[in-house]
């Protein structure tokens, strides 16, 4: 049997080298993304409070009052116009005199609101916040004295004196219809002197016309003829201006430098008609003055001079009689005359002339 061959076949893997890890670590890029922060909100405005500004007002009884608050009284706050509200101490909304219109104070205090009260002013901003002040008032009495009044006019209105005296709008109302009456748009130159019950009667001045200088004489003639007619009875035009108020009489007494002239105080009244004083001649003061003071100089002179001449003539006379002599005839002595003397006592007697032809 023959020998069997065999054939082997060899086979080549590829090995591969281990696998390494490389030191540098590869960092993943990204594209970053942009988003949008929201806004912060805004920052918290300062708190609202008051300013620590002192509000004082002074004034005196039936003055009006027409006061704008003042803008520095309140600090901080949201932005925009502030609401007030005007306060009694004790809380109360309503004041007798008192009141705030928007953003000024609105009044006129009578003889019976004399005295120190304090208001409280409140404030509120836009967002809620509010903050209050203080207000001090102090009413005086008016003391006719301390004001120099031109004239004085009074008229009667046909109201309520309980209800006009507590009733503020009324009052305000009345003042300003009387100083429409006289041209004026408001009555910040009327100055109110008192007001009396009987129904109500009510008296003014204008405080822009001095009583204390020379009587602007012509200014009341005008002021006179737009309340009053020539024959007193009250203007048709003034009455139209006070309506729907009942006007009853009226009155009008210069006083101060005019009531001094030679024309006198007068007093034009009632709607009944009275008959008018006769017109008189109106004396300038200051000329008055100037005449009648050097002629009073002049009378005091002379009856100083005649005084003055009497006493010398009485010394005169005095010094006369003690310096000469004595020629009275005393009273019983016998009277001798010169032809009835003889030295040597021979003369012949005389005959009596009585009996001579008896």
């Amino acid at each position: 049997m023959g020998e069997k061959s065999t054939t082997s076949t060899k086979v080549l893997y590829t090995v591969q080298p281990p696998f390494i890890e490389s030191s540098v670590t590869e960092v993943l890029t990204t594209t970053p993304v942009v988003t949008a922060t929201p806004p912060l909100p805004p920052p918290r405005p300062r708190d609202l409070h008051w300013s620590g500004v002192p509000l004082e007002i002074n004034l005196r009884s039936y003055q009006i009052l027409n006061l704008k608050v003042p803008d520095n009284l309140f600090e901080g706050g949201s932005p925009g116009p502030l609401r007030l509200r005007l306060l009694t101490a004790d809380g109360l909304v309503v004041s007798q005199w008192l009141r705030l219109d928007g953003d000024r104070l609105i009044g006129m205090p009578l003889d019976t609101h004399i005295g120190q009260q304090l208001y409280i002013l409140e404030a509120t901003d836009s967002m809620g916040w509010d903050a209050r002040a203080n207000v001090m008032v102090i009413v005086r009495r008016r003391s006719t004295v301390s004001h120099n009044l031109a004239f004085e006019s009074s008229a009667m209105l046909g109201l309520d004196y309980d209800w006009f005296t507590e009733n503020l709008a009324l009052r305000l109302d009345v003042l300003r219809k009387i100083a429409g009456g006289f041209g004026d748009p408001d009555p910040s130159q009327l100055s109110v002197t008192r007001i009396a019950p009987g129904s109500v009667v009510i008296s003014w001045t204008n405080s822009s016309i001095p009583g204390d200088r020379i009587c602007p004489w012509s200014t009341l003639v005008d002021i006179r003829s737009r309340m009053l007619l020539p024959d007193g009875s009250v203007n048709p035009t003034f009455r139209e201006a006070l309506g729907p108020y009942e006007i009853l009489s009226a009155v009008m007494t210069p006083q101060g430098s005019c009531a001094l002239s030679s024309l006198g105080p007068f007093r034009i009244t009632t709607t009944t008609g009275p008959v008018p004083a006769p017109p008189q001649e109106v004396v300038d003061h200051k000329q008055l003055v100037n005449i009648v003071v050097p002629v009073a100089i002049v009378i005091l002179c002379l009856i100083i001079a005649i005084i003055i001449a009497c006493v010398l003539i009485r010394k005169r006379r005095q010094s006369e009689k003690a310096t000469s002599p004595d020629k009275t005839v005393k009273p019983g002595a016998p009277v001798i005359f010169a032809s009835e003397l003889d030295d040597n006592g021979t003369a012949p007697p005389s005959r009596p002339l009585i009996g001579e032809h008896w």
